[in-house]
């Protein structure tokens, strides 16, 4: 099946085109993208090809957090049901065009274990951004800070603003 997506074509170049979407390999599901959040760190080091653990596979589909409705389940997947609404991680699939993550197009082979149930009422917009939310998260909650110890905190948007002033809040040797 042919479907929309980001493409990553080569280093600072983006576009928006039709890829080829295989059938859901065993233990995967086929999932159609409700929202997809774009993190304007990570996915903006991927486009520069400045990653730090892996260079980018141009080109490729990029993204790591999308909500979607499961669309079609492949061999030997259990526990989920067609028209599921999931928060999915990533997208996993083989072409001409890989994923680099592969959140980021209309529909998109998912692994099975990469999904997460949504419970009724979630905003489809506030799911599809929990992987960058976490990521600020988890950072911060592993500081560890003494009396007169200066904060810093380095990042791309509002995950790193947004824990620059909790650290900022907190008392010293609390943080």
């Amino acid at each position: 099946m042919q479907t929309e997506a980001v493409v990553f074509e080569k280093p600072d170049t983006v576009t928006v085109r039709r890829i080829e979407m295989p059938e859901p390999a065993a233990g995967e599901v086929c999932l159609r993208t409700e929202r997809s959040t774009i993190s304007a760190g990570t996915e903006g080091w991927a486009l520069r090809d400045l990653f730090t653990w892996s260079k980018t596979l141009f080109p490729c589909v990029p993204g790591y957090q999308r909500v979607g409705v499961i669309e079609a389940l492949g061999p030997q997947v259990t526990g989920w049901q067609v028209g599921e609404r999931v928060m999915a991680t990533t997208g996993r699939w083989d072409g001409e065009v890989k994923p680099f993550w592969g959140a980021h197009a209309a529909r998109a082979n998912t692994a099975a274990d990469q999904l997460f149930r949504l419970p009724e009422g979630i905003d489809p917009v506030d799911a599809s951004g929990a992987v960058v939310a976490q990521v600020g998260y988890n950072a911060a909650s592993r500081v560890s800070l003494r009396r007169r110890h200066y904060r810093a905190v380095r990042g791309a948007g509002g995950t790193g603003a947004g824990r620059a002033g909790d650290l900022g809040r907190a008392p010293a040797g609390a943080a």
